[in-house]
């Protein structure tokens, strides 16, 4: 893997896929059915969230789900935006995202 290879993956976050469809008692989730998905095959559900130059990541959480209703357009996302490790574009159909209730605070 090239140095351009591990900056592209830590532009990401993962969700591993097991974790994503069986959801854990007593956390917050935000619930996406059917979608489609942008998978790492090791790593599990891709989010955006790139690191800024103080190391520290844009958002707080996972980041930004790459994920769409449409097959089409998630495909054409993934193949545009995830050229340096292997997407898989993925039909998901109950997926749940553990959240923070303090990333909603005004």
């Amino acid at each position: 893997m090239t140095v351009t290879d591990v900056n592209a993956i830590e532009n990401y976050r993962f969700l591993p896929l097991d974790e994503a469809v069986s959801p854990t008692r007593g956390a917050y989730f935000q619930r996406y059915a059917g979608f489609w998905w942008a998978v790492h095959p090791d790593r599990g559900l891709a989010f955006w969230n790139p690191k800024r130059h103080n190391g520290k990541r844009r958002a707080p959480g996972l980041g930004s789900p790459q994920c769409n209703p449409s097959e089409a357009i998630s495909r054409s996302v993934a193949a545009k935006t995830i050229t340096t490790w292997p997407a898989e574009v993925r039909l998901i159909e109950v997926v749940w995202i553990p959240i923070s209730l303090s990333e909603f605070r005004d």
